[in-house]
C-alpha cells in the first residue's frame, strides 16, 4: 500500500465519522483566562465600543449609497473604531506597562470616532482633520464597510 496524496474534500467522502472538536474559549493571558481584558481598570471601556459599534451599523446602514467625503469618512470612522478595538489597549492598562499610552489611544480612536461619525451625520464632514486622520491612520485600506451592515443576527451585549 502507497501514499495517496489528495485535497481534504478529496478524504471526505471516505471518512464519514469524523470526530468534531469545539475549542475552549481560552487566553495566553494570566491564568488562561480574559482576567487582564476584563479586569476594574477596564471595565470602563467596553460601553463605549459598544455604543460605537452600535452607531456604525446606523451609519453604514443610512449612507450606504454614500460616495465620495461621506464615504471616505465612513470608511475612516469603520477604521477608527477597529482601531479602537485592538485587544492591546486593554492588555496594556490591565498590566500597568504603558497604561497612559494605551489610555490614550484608545480615546484618541474613541473621539476621532465621534467627530467623524457627528459630521457624517450633519453633512458636515471636515476635510481637513479627514485627511489628517487618513494619514495618520490609513491601515485596513482596502475596506468593505459592509463588514458593518445590520444583520438580523446582529447581538450587542
Amino acid at each position: 500500500s502507497g501514499v495517496r496524496t489528495g485535497t481534504a474534500a478529496d478524504s471526505l467522502p471516505e471518512r464519514m465519522h469524523m470526530q468534531v472538536g469545539s475549542p475552549s474559549p481560552s487566553t495566553w493571558g494570566y491564568g488562561g483566562y480574559y482576567d487582564i481584558w476584563v479586569c476594574g481598570d477596564n471595565d470602563w471601556i467596553y460601553r463605549h465600543l459598544a455604543l460605537a459599534e452600535e452607531k456604525m451599523v446606523r451609519l453604514v446602514d443610512r449612507f450606504r449609497r454614500s460616495g465620495g467625503l461621506t464615504l471616505r469618512a465612513v470608511k475612516q470612522c469603520i477604521r477608527e473604531l477597529m482601531l479602537a478595538q485592538s485587544s492591546d489597549w486593554p492588555f496594556l492598562i490591565g498590566t500597568g506597562a504603558a497604561a497612559d499610552y494605551a489610555r490614550r489611544r484608545l480615546k484618541t480612536h474613541l473621539s476621532n470616532f465621534r467627530k467623524l461619525a457627528a459630521g457624517i451625520e450633519t453633512g458636515a464632514v471636515e476635510c481637513g482633520e479627514l485627511e489628517e486622520m487618513e494619514q495618520r491612520h490609513n491601515i485596513f485600506s482596502g475596506l468593505d464597510r459592509d463588514i458593518y451592515a445590520a444583520c438580523p443576527d446582529l447581538q450587542v451585549w
